[in-house]
């Protein structure tokens, strides 16, 4: 199996669940850095909470989260290389 497909379904299926746990997400730490992370996880699954708003569901949101985040890791996978090798 190629890596760029399996880090991107990787990263893809991570947020797909990660979308699950979005109201204990939306409530922040009192850590900054807590809650920093937690901001910014919230609003990488927003896509997904969207689609949840107007579904009623969290699992359809939780897959469209994994499709739009594997085709943004794996479109930023297969980009990235070809800068890499410019700046060695």
């Amino acid at each position: 199996m190629n890596p760029r497909v399996l880090i991107a379904a990787v990263w893809g299926t991570l947020i797909g669940v990660l979308t699950f746990a979005a109201g204990p997400l939306a409530m922040p730490s009192d850590h900054i850095v807590i809650a920093a992370i937690q901001s910014v996880l919230t609003y990488i699954m927003l896509p997904g909470l969207i689609v949840a708003a107007a579904v009623g569901s969290l699992g359809p949101a939780a897959v469209i989260n994994a499709l739009i985040h594997f085709g943004i890791c794996f479109f930023v996978l297969r980009v990235l290389p070809p800068f890499k090798r410019r700046t060695l």
